[in-house]
């Protein structure tokens, strides 16, 4: 990464903030929830907050 270097050498050393290439190698992300599935999650966690 071209900021790396201006980075305070402790942040950058941090494996919890800058993980080694083979950790990085095995991440991913999530995909987006469907509008509907957002819908749904929603209402549940609503139904489930006020107690209906």
């Amino acid at each position: 990464m071209a900021a790396t270097p201006l980075v305070d050498p402790e942040v950058a050393g941090d494996p919890g903030i800058y993980p080694a290439e083979a950790v990085r190698a095995k991440l991913f992300t999530l995909r987006p929830h469907t509008p509907r599935y957002d819908r749904l999650l929603t209402r549940a966690w609503t139904t489930l907050k006020t107690g209906r």
